[in-house]
């Protein structure tokens, strides 16, 4: 569902790191028939600079994954140099298992909203995959209102990992949004 959902959106770049919670999401992508390519890195900050200059010569949003803990953390100076320059891309990580929450045992048990509410302009956490649809459409239109820029999506369990029942299977196609006029990041003489 998550996929479709940003394919309905017009995304067609994911970069990332496979860890633990994100494998299905990565396994779905390879399994589907989508327009959406992932690139892997050996590194999340490579990711959020990834995303960010996908997003600057494209004119189109693109994905940063990272797991969670230290993978968020290092999306930040990506994910700050797209704040500074109005662009729009869209960050997607998962919530720590609820288990280690309280004990910062996990991965040092890092507040991950907290640490990207400064860089973003609107910030989704989702504990039902069926707001998945609902939370892509409302997450990209956050991303091009106003002053364009980075969004933060976090899921409490990727929604692929669990076998509930999805009840919202409406993905609208993605909206004509001019760029034109959007700055790339490169300054005007």
């Amino acid at each position: 569902m998550l996929v479709k959902a940003l394919e309905a959106e017009g995304i067609e770049w994911v970069f990332g790191i496979p860890g633990g919670e994100f494998l299905p999401f990565l396994e779905a992508i390879d399994r589907m028939e989508t327009r959406i390519t992932y690139v892997g890195t050996r590194h999340e900050q490579a990711c959020g600079h990834m995303a960010d200059a996908v997003a600057r010569v494209t004119g189109k949003p693109a994905v940063a994954c990272a797991t969670v803990g230290p993978g968020v953390t290092h999306l930040v100076p990506g994910v700050d140099s797209a704040w500074a320059d109005n662009i729009p891309m869209l960050v997607v990580h998962p919530s720590q298992s609820p288990k280690f929450e309280d004990h910062n045992r996990l991965q040092g048990g890092i507040d991950q909203l907290g640490l990207l509410r400064p860089l973003v302009k609107y910030q989704k956490h989702i504990a039902n995959p069926n707001r998945v649809v609902w939370a892509a459409q409302k997450c990209f239109k956050e991303l091009f209102s106003g002053r364009p820029g980075p969004c933060n999506w976090r899921f409490a369990k990727m929604p692929s990992m669990e076998r509930w029942r999805i009840t919202d299977k409406s993905c609208s196609p993605p909206k004509n949004i001019d760029l034109s006029n959007h700055p790339r990041g490169i300054p005007s003489s």
